[in-house]
C-alpha cells in the first residue's frame, strides 16, 4: 500500500497535515510530557534531537507504506498533537489508529 504525498484532511474544525521541518520545536513541546511518555513508545525526555529522529522515521515509514503521521491543527499551521494510521501484522494487513494531544490542548470543547 502507498500513501499519497502532501496529505491534508479537514473537517469538523480540524486540519490534519503532514509534519514539516519547521514543526520540530512544536513536537518537543507536545511530546516531552510525562503523560505522552506513559501512554506511547516515544522517548523521554523528548528533545530536539528526538524530534529530528522521529520526523526522519515518520518519513521513512510513510515512504515504505507502513504509516501516516499527521499534525492535528485547527488552521493548518500550529500543531496541537498528532494522529497516525499504522499498518501492522505479518502482511501489513491490520490497521491501527493512535493519537497524541499536547497537554495545553487537552480538554478543550469541541
Amino acid at each position: 500500500m502507498s500513501f499519497p504525498g502532501g496529505l491534508r484532511l479537514s473537517g469538523h474544525g480540524l486540519v490534519l497535515r503532514e509534519w514539516g521541518d519547521g514543526d520540530l520545536p512544536a513536537m518537543v513541546e507536545l511530546f516531552d510530557d510525562p503523560e505522552v511518555a506513559y501512554w506511547t513508545p516515544l522517548v523521554s525526555p523528548f528533545d530536539l534531537n528526538a524530534a529530528q529522529v522521529y520526523l526522519k522515521r515518520a518519513r521513512e515509514r510513510r515512504t515504505a507504506g507502513q504509516r501516516v503521521q499527521l499534525a492535528i491543527t485547527v488552521d493548518g499551521r500550529d500543531p496541537m498533537g498528532e494522529v497516525l494510521l499504522m499498518l501492522t501484522g505479518p502482511g501489513l494487513d491490520v490497521a491501527e489508529i493512535g493519537y497524541v494531544v499536547g497537554a495545553a490542548h487537552r480538554g478543550r470543547p469541541s
